[in-house]
């Protein structure tokens, strides 16, 4: 970074840039990349875009800021972000061009004095702070932030070649470095103080069993703490020298998956302080882990990319209808989404036909359906074809437990009847209208759905809604963004247990669900040892 606060290297701006510059020569960067956030006149200007070298002055820095900028904009592109492609600007008349051949300067210093420099600079325009649309979804808290800065990472990471080793590991690992103080220690239970960790019959031989055995104060059961330089720890048996393997390791790879008997998915929380026996304060990772995946449990997994909702679409089509004067014409709409009377809630329309013209009569429709206040649907028209379009359900953010989301189930049906007294009720069909219907959908790692999923869990741990529909309304806080998008992964296993009578082995079926921001297990270590283990499993 040449900056990490708002404070510029020089107060004059071509200055600024060129001191910047020169913090990247001197670390020896290969690529300069300067984060911006766009702005516009024009409240509805959207989109991500990114900046590159032309090709005057050196072929071999336009070519490879064009790679890298394709892969950065394409990781923004996949956030959802209008793509406004990959530019050049010349400096003459400050055009732009998705073509790179130019013999003119670059326009913008960042890149042209980079290239001066024999480094490839780019620009990165994210999003319109200008654009409330934009600036809600991708601006508007630290963490929609950081998914911009995670697109930017994973587009470097994938046009480089480049590959983050265990990083996440030696932070937790740093993080936590004073937890524990280096140190001889007994360990004992929780359930029973009397109970510590025992290696068994004192052997000294490499995989030994541990144990938990009445506290005795021998060598056996004691351990010396130790911490590398990162903040990795060791457990020694001060008896035997062995060091103390609780297959507990993180997993880093495949083949440390494959070898693992049982495997446990974590995930981060956040972070807590903590205290030592001497008062000194550090902070710690809280890690919430799944129950254990055992080798032989026949593990399943299921990895579901992000899919957006849709609702109910009905089209009508009228245009080789005839309507007759004086016929009345009825379209019901029967909804399927009202639990406790399924197929029986309906809307009713009426219209009597006053012209010959399929146009007057649609349009007759449309207006109906949209002055009844309690529609469901949306109706909208091109000359005799009516839409309906189903209304998105209000949704109650998790607060309420028996309100989770929901859509709008609809189907339509429409005939007309003889104006007479005798055959005013019987219904008959109409000749060449066509209904057809595309069914709406919930979609795959819809955040409302997690956040109900997340809601739902709670009360595994013990955590319920209190005082329900009673002021004030406690409620836990539900950690599901409603506005990001989710990537969806299962995985399923049969958990074995001794019956109660201790005869027999049986087996239960678990689950685990991680909903993950979209893209990022994309090629990840994780998935990576998770398909691993499972494959073996």
């Amino acid at each position: 970074m040449t900056r990490t606060t708002d404070t510029r290297l020089s107060e004059e701006a071509a200055m600024d840039l060129k001191n910047r510059v020169e913090v990247a020569k001197k670390a020896g960067a290969s690529y300069f990349i300067s984060i911006h956030i766009n702005s516009a006149a024009n409240s509805a200007a959207k989109g991500a875009e990114v900046y590159y070298p032309n090709t005057s002055g050196n072929k071999n820095l336009s070519s490879n800021g064009q790679n890298l900028a394709k892969a950065i904009q394409s990781q923004l592109a996949s956030l959802g972000l209008y793509d406004r492609g990959i530019k050049i600007r010349n400096y003459t008349d400050g055009t732009t061009s998705s073509n790179p051949n130019s013999s003119d300067q670059d326009y913008y210093g960042v890149i042209r004095y980079a290239k001066q420099a024999n480094i490839t600079g780019l620009i990165v325009e994210h999003c319109f702070i200008s654009n409330k649309d934009e600036f809600d979804k991708y601006l508007g808290s630290n963490a929609k932030l950081q998914q911009l800065g995670i697109a930017d990472a994973k587009g470097i990471v994938s046009a480089l070649g480049l590959q983050a080793k265990n990083a996440d590991i030696d932070t937790l690992a740093a993080e936590n470095r004073n937890v524990l103080a280096d140190g001889t220690y007994t360990i004992s239970t929780l359930l029973n103080s009397n109970y510590v960790l025992d290696v068994k019959d004192g052997s000294t031989s490499n995989g030994t069993n541990i144990q938990l055995y009445e506290a005795n104060d021998t060598a056996a059961q004691q351990f010396k703490v130790s911490h590398d330089s990162q903040g990795y720890v060791t457990f020694t048996n001060v008896k035997s020298g062995r060091v103390l393997d609780l297959n507990g390791a993180i997993v880093k790879d495949a083949a440390g998956a494959k070898a693992a008997s049982s495997l446990y998915i974590g995930v981060c929380e956040g972070k807590e302080d903590v205290y030592n026996e001497a008062g000194t304060k550090s902070t710690k990772s809280v890690i919430r882990f799944s129950m254990p995946i055992m080798k032989g449990s026949k593990p399943h997994m299921v990895f579901s990319e992000y899919v957006a909702a849709a609702e109910d679409k009905i089209v009508i089509t009228a245009t080789n209808v005839t309507p007759e004067v004086g016929h009345r014409y009825v379209l019901r709409l029967v909804y399927n989404d009202i639990y406790e009377a399924p197929g029986q809630f309906t809307h009713t329309y009426e219209v009597i036909a006053k012209s010959t013209n399929a146009t007057d009569l649609i349009t007759a429709f449309k207006n109906k359906i949209n002055k009844h206040k309690e529609a469901r649907v949306v109706a909208t028209s091109d000359a005799a074809v009516l839409t309906l379009n189903a209304k998105e359900m209000p949704y109650n953010e998790g607060i309420m437990l028996d309100s989770n989301y929901s859509q709008v189930s609809v189907e339509a049906f429409m005939w007309k009847t003889i104006p007479s007294g005798l055959l005013s009720n019987v219904m008959y069909p109409i000749a060449n209208l066509t209904i057809a219907k595309t069914q709406g959908t919930p979609g795959k790692g819809n955040p409302k759905i997690v956040r109900d999923r997340e809601n739902a869990a709670l009360g595994y741990r013990g955590i319920t809604h209190r005082a329900n529909g009673i002021y004030p309304y406690i409620a836990p806080e539900l950690k599901a963004d409603l506005s990001a998008t989710y990537d969806t992964l299962s995985i399923e296993w049969d958990n074995k247990y001794l019956s109660d009578d201790n005869q027999y082995i049986k087996t239960t079926p678990l689950a685990c669900e991680l909903y993950v921001n979209a893209g990022e297990l994309d090629d990840s270590a994780f998935m990576t040892a998770l398909k691993a283990f499972v494959e073996v499993a």
